[in-house]
């Protein structure tokens, strides 16, 4: 119950109703709180074992653009994270533009759940194969009829294996 329905409509969380004083209120707390990125728990148990698998068949690379909080820094955080999830040797990059990013890596499958992130990388690299995490933020907006709409890794995992190639997450 509460204010807060359990999933979001939209990336900006606009069915949550808060007004900018308790948008502050809850961002100043996750900034605030001691490496709230690395005691953080999202993946469920198939999502590790995809992550697993596709670390295990290609170079993987995890872009982030998470915000910082008090502790270590997000870059130590995340990849504190990957190791605990039994990734040994995360390559982990904190930017804020994912674009230039996936050009810059040349990498031939990006993956992610936030539109604008493709967007950014289809401009910067057109030959990047995109995939796109099905969330309930992002399941009603139309997508470019050359990315893929998947609803697990398991699909991104089967790609990767098919054309043997990098990829980002």
């Amino acid at each position: 119950g509460g204010k807060f329905p359990k999933f979001s409509s939209d990336w900006e969380f606009g069915n949550w109703s808060l007004t900018p004083k308790e948008w502050d209120k809850l961002w100043g707390s996750v900034r605030d709180s001691h490496n709230w990125f690395e005691n953080e728990k999202p993946l469920n148990r198939k999502t590790v074992e995809y992550v697993k698998r596709l670390d295990s068949i290609s170079e993987l690379c995890f872009i982030t653009n998470r915000m910082p909080t008090q502790g270590a820094s997000v870059l130590r955080q995340t990849q504190e994270q990957l190791f605990d999830l039994g990734i040994d040797f995360p390559t982990v990059l904190v930017r804020r533009d994912k674009g230039p990013t996936v050009a810059g890596l040349e990498l031939d499958v990006f993956v992610d759940d936030y539109v604008v992130n493709l967007e950014r990388a289809e401009a910067c690299s057109p030959n990047t194969k995109l995939f796109l995490i099905n969330q309930t933020y992002n399941e009603n907006l139309g997508i470019p009829e050359t990315w893929t709409r998947v609803d697990s890794l398991r699909e991104v995992v089967k790609y990767v294996k098919e054309k043997n190639v990098a990829l980002a997450n």
